[in-house]
């Protein structure tokens, strides 16, 4: 039997930019407790943010945010069930699919112009170049003149063209993997693209860390947030407060090992826990404890899946907590 998504009491949807919401005496609060999944579309190709392996199994920094929502939701991580998605207009499409993490960068017009709601940013993300160290070049300004391996056709082509027009020689490939093919090939003098898909080239081609760099410039602002249909307002307000859990727990040292060996008596958790339950009261009061628990807060989870970058010359920087150089932060709560 098919299994049953959050999405059953919503009418179908009409067009891809008319959808409708829960009726108005019915939330997915009140519906949640009667299905035993949640469905959340990713990415099923990008290692360390979101990849497939096998014909269920996913690993990657937005499939345990998906992870996050489930244990929030009901408990468990296991419950949330991932449809793959290549574009995120299949969304529009697929009424059982509940809310979507695919690396889209939140834009006024995207959120203006389609019947979605972004939610808080959880990756601050932005277009950079890799160069071979050999090279000698350390700065997007000694780029000038100088060829780029890009997809062509993509916003990387937009955002060089926006930075320095006619500054670069742009050697176009039909998609990244092509791109990162021809510079590790020797084809051109860098390979562009944004930090997410440089970071999943890293875990995902292995180049020598000895030879290759990632530069510290960023030419492009990419804030990367998931969304949910316009009108599922509850869902929306628990991702955003599923993201706000793990960004504060992180600023007040709440990890998961504290967490497990300390439970909940300890005075800094009982007050985390308390915060959380004001930010969602329909949830259960240690929510998100059991979400720290599990999967650790956003430090934990940003060096599970991306350390390995910091090899590369990528390090978290925007995505640091505030009060330690970044701008990442939870809202106040008044």
């Amino acid at each position: 039997q098919r299994l049953i998504s959050l999405w059953k009491w919503r009418n179908s949807v009409l067009t891809i930019f008319l959808l409708v919401s829960l009726p108005a005496n019915a939330s997915v609060f009140d519906v949640a407790h009667q299905q035993d999944h949640l469905v959340c579309g990713v990415r099923p190709d990008q290692p360390a943010f979101s990849l497939r392996e096998g014909k269920s199994t996913y690993t990657g920094f937005e499939t345990d945010l998906c992870r996050a929502m489930a244990i929030a939701l009901f408990g468990e991580p296991e419950r949330v069930v991932f449809r793959p998605l290549d574009y995120v207009r299949e969304f529009f499409d697929d009424t059982e699919i509940d809310l979507v993490i695919h690396g889209l960068t939140h834009t006024l017009e995207r959120e203006r112009k389609f019947a979605i709601r972004f939610s808080s940013v959880y990756f601050y993300d932005g277009q950079t170049f890799m160069v071979p160290i050999a090279s000698g070049i350390g700065s997007v300004a000694q780029l000038l003149g100088k060829s780029i391996c890009l997809r062509e056709g993509g916003e990387a082509e937009h955002n060089l063209k926006k930075y320095a027009p006619d500054g670069f020689r742009m050697v176009f490939a039909k998609d990244d993997a092509q791109a990162q093919t021809d510079f590790l090939a020797g084809r051109c003098d860098a390979y562009t693209a944004d930090e997410s898909l440089m970071i999943s080239m890293i875990y995902q081609r292995n180049p020598a860390s000895e030879k290759y760099q990632v530069l510290p410039e960023r030419i492009s602002k990419e804030p990367l947030a998931g969304i949910t249909r316009r009108g599922d307002d509850e869902l929306a307000y628990l991702l955003n407060a599923v993201i706000a859990a793990l960004i504060e727990a992180e600023e007040r040292g709440i990890t998961a090992s504290a967490v497990t060996q300390s439970g909940e008596s300890d005075e800094k958790v009982k007050r985390f826990s308390r915060w959380a339950g004001v930010l969602a009261p329909k949830l259960p009061a240690d929510w998100a404890v059991r979400v720290i628990r599990t999967l650790g807060n956003y430090g934990e989870m940003y060096e599970r899946h991306f350390a390995k970058a910091r090899s590369y010359g990528i390090e978290r920087g925007l995505n640091r907590p505030w009060n330690a150089g970044g701008i990442l932060y939870a809202l106040p709560m008044r």
